[in-house]
């Protein structure tokens, strides 16, 4: 019976020992960052596209009447191409017949020979050039403050004094025709004031 009990006691400590399985490991942070979609870059829009105001917007009729006369009319808007102003220079033509852009406006007193023009166009820096030299030689005096390259004229003409006010400044263009440079150049400002408020994004 001693015997018996032994051998049993010792069968039970030859038993193998359980194995625990062993814990699987999370998954890898790397793969986590691996599987997140990059995000998309958003594309360049561009430069803001330059708008040129209505007629009546850059130069009131208020001001217009203050301007020139009382019974001063807004005569309209016409194409730009169609200008034909007091001084004899093609280039001013030939440069506005390539303008991406470009807007006629003019005013007047109704059954007389008074009225004034004012022309506003985006153009190149290459044909803004070509024409400040074609002004230049037709005996525009110019001068230049901060961005602004203006040149004017003012001479006799058979009826009245005839007068032109050119501003350039960045890709603007901006040019009344007239009877005096005093008036060629106030509206030539308040068009330019118009505008730049108009295009707030672009520096001209």
């Amino acid at each position: 019976m001693v015997l018996a009990t032994v051998l049993m006691i010792a069968l039970a400590g030859c038993a193998p020992a359980t194995i625990e399985p062993s814990p699987t490991p999370p998954p890898s942070a790397s793969a986590d960052a691996s599987s997140t979609p990059a995000p998309t870059p958003t594309p360049d829009a561009g430069p803001e596209p330059f708008t040129i105001s209505g007629c009546e917007a850059m130069l009131p009729l208020p001001l217009a009447q203050e301007l020139f006369s009382a019974n001063t009319e807004f005569f309209g808007e016409s194409p730009a191409v169609g200008f034909s102003g007091s001084f004899a220079v093609p280039a001013i033509q030939s440069a506005l017949s390539t303008a991406p852009q470009a807007r006629l406006c003019s005013w007047g007193v109704p059954n007389s020979d008074g009225a004034f023009a004012l022309v506003v166009a985006e153009l190149p820096a290459a044909d803004q050039a070509t024409v400040i030299a074609a002004l230049t030689t037709a005996g525009f005096a110019p001068s230049t403050s901060g961005t602004e390259t203006t040149l004017r004229l003012e001479q006799d003409g058979l009826v009245s004094s005839e007068a032109q006010t050119h501003i350039f400044t960045g890709a603007v263009w901006v040019l009344v025709d007239g009877t005096s440079a005093e008036l060629t150049n106030a509206v030539a400002a308040s068009a330019l004031t118009v505008l730049r408020a108009a295009n707030p994004a672009l520096s001209f």
